[in-house]
């Protein structure tokens, strides 16, 4: 089974499990917002790679809404 197909297997349930599948998720997300140096203001630009369902890109638009954000996944279906 190649890696996009795992992938495609578990597509639809991941957004329900990834609580369990990232252990301190709360803190994993918030560490990752924090290490980006800008303020709320600025015009920056974020490249998501693997972005899944884009629950990252989600977070960066609520913190940064001049945030210009580019997603990518190997999945069609996550995206």
């Amino acid at each position: 089974m190649s890696v996009k197909e795992a992938f495609d297997k578990g597509a639809r349930e991941y957004d329900s499990a990834r609580k369990q599948l990232v252990p301190c998720f709360d803190e994993f997300y918030g560490t990752a917002l924090d290490l980006i140096w800008a303020t709320k203001t600025d015009n920056i630009r974020v490249l998501d790679l693997g972005a899944g369902t884009g629950l990252f890109a989600f977070l960066v638009s609520q913190r940064f809404p001049n945030a210009q954000l580019t997603l990518c996944d190997i999945l069609n279906a996550m995206l």
